[in-house]
């Protein structure tokens, strides 16, 4: 109604799909003792995702600009006239623009207690 749509999707019900992702990530980190009862740590995350694929290609698109129905791999038979193939089997395109900052401390208040605190964002799908 607004024409802000920015992504659509459309499923058969009753499929079986064979999802499949792999995901590569780092974690540094560095700790820095600001006095004898104080540490502050800084670290970072950094994470790939690889598209989701269906492992038979059962995967499909639509390219809203266009209207396109678009499939994993090929063009299954019976598919709807000018229907096309995605640029990978995911149909959707990696992200490499995912590093996580985290920031947090330790900070001892006597012999026997320690408080410590963090914060950090993360991402999952």
């Amino acid at each position: 109604m607004l024409d802000r749509v920015q992504s659509a999707g459309a499923t058969l019900g009753f499929v079986n799909v064979g999802q499949r992702q792999w995901r590569v990530s780092e974690y540094a980190q560095d700790n820095f003792k600001v006095n004898p009862n104080l540490t502050v740590i800084f670290g970072v995350r950094y994470e790939i995702d690889e598209p989701w694929v269906e492992q038979n290609n059962k995967t499909g698109n639509i390219d809203l600009s266009t209207g396109q129905l678009l499939y994993a791999d090929h063009v299954p038979a019976g598919a709807a006239t000018g229907a096309g193939t995605c640029n990978n089997r995911g149909c959707y395109d990696y992200n490499f623009r995912q590093a996580m900052p985290h920031v947090g401390f330790a900070y001892q208040l006597n012999d026997r207690t320690v408080v410590r605190g963090g914060y950090g964002p993360f991402q999952f799908l």
